[in-house]
């Protein structure tokens, strides 16, 4: 004997009982829970931009949110001389075209629909990639 289960005609037979339903039910509800919410860390490079694309598939695939973050790490050979420190607006500047080519980035075709969140930040890739999945644990995906 046959019953359908759901709009997608999934069939159970009798014989397989019970546990094949809970596992049908447990791998659609599984399904639509996974890759919510997807992270792409991204350093600008052709190799980064192919990740965005494939971020973006599987994004529209599963209804999910995009975040691109760049970590902006900035060079030892800047700093000052006497205070040892990196000037402000050379900072800033940095952070602003780095926040420019995310907007960019966001408004290419392929992210059509789906929600793009930007975030630029002042650490090593490494290290800063690392502390803001720390900081943000609802992450279900990383693409790179």
């Amino acid at each position: 004997m046959f019953h359908i289960v759901s709009k997608y005609t999934i069939v159970i037979l009798y014989s397989w009982g019970i546990l094949y339903l809970c596992y049908v039910i447990y791998f659609y509800i599984y399904s639509k829970l996974l890759m919510k919410k997807i992270l792409i860390p991204t350093d600008f490079s052709k190799y980064a931009d192919e990740a965005i694309e494939v971020g973006a598939q599987i994004a529209k695939k599963n209804n999910s949110e995009i975040v691109l973050i760049h970590m902006l790490e900035l060079p030892t050979h800047m700093n000052d001389a006497i205070s040892g420190e990196t000037s402000i607006p050379e900072i800033m500047l940095f952070k602003r075209k780095a926040e420019e080519t995310l907007k960019s980035i966001k408004n290419r075709p392929y992210l059509a629909g789906i929600k793009v969140t930007e975030v630029v930040r002042l650490d090593g890739a490494y290290k800063g990639i690392n502390n803001y999945i720390k900081q943000h644990t609802d992450f279900d995906l990383i693409v790179m």
